[in-house]
């Protein structure tokens, strides 16, 4: 019976050691799985850390990547507003030189209208010097032609005078010397009277 008290005294401390060990495990597992949860904290941690901080760099990389946008945007705006005051510029210019054109060719077209006028002008005053010209050639020919016919009446009178013998109704008188025979020139450009110039 001793025996038996011992071998259950020894299964009892036995058990008792194992009683404890399993505690001891139990601590260390306990121990264990504090120190997993502490990592596990520590890494959300420093995972939410590491997210923030990406988080912030993409946001700053975005934040970045918008300023840069609008700093293109800003110079593209400004090539465009240099272009466009550009063109306006050379549509001003042309627009000038247009105007410029128009009042050179007004001013040509009435310097032309001008010189033909006075063309014109000329033009009838030659005309009209013409006309008076023909007019006094036309006279100068009736007054040749009535000249020539006088002198030759005057001729035939002056033959008839010489071939007769009777001078009765001549006028004749015996106690004068007989005179010369008439001569009529014949009228030239340079002898005519001169006509009032119009």
């Amino acid at each position: 019976m001793e025996k038996e008290k011992i071998q259950a005294s020894e299964k009892n401390s036995e058990l008792h050691v194992e009683i404890l060990n399993l505690k001891i495990r139990n601590e260390a597992l306990l121990n264990e799985n504090a120190t997993r949860n502490i990592w596990i904290k520590e890494l959300e941690q420093n995972l939410t850390s590491d997210k923030e901080e990406e988080l912030n760099q993409a946001l700053k990389e975005l934040d970045l990547d918008h300023k840069i946008l609008l700093a293109n945007k800003d110079i593209e705006l400004a090539n465009l507003k240099e272009q466009f005051d550009l063109e306006a510029n050379e549509k001003e210019y042309f627009a000038s030189e247009v105007k410029s054109y128009i009042l050179e060719s007004q001013r040509l077209a009435n310097e032309n209208t001008k010189l033909l006028a006075q063309g014109m002008d000329q033009e009838n005053v030659l005309n009209n010097k013409i006309n008076v010209l023909m007019q006094e050639k036309q006279n100068l020919d009736a007054i040749i032609k009535q000249f020539t016919k006088s002198n030759a009446l005057v001729g035939n009178m002056v033959y008839n005078s010489k071939v007769s013998s009777n001078k009765e109704g001549l006028g004749y008188d015996a106690n004068k010397p007989p005179k010369r025979e008439a001569h009529i020139p014949i009228p030239t450009r340079n002898t005519l009277p001169k006509s009032p110039t119009k």
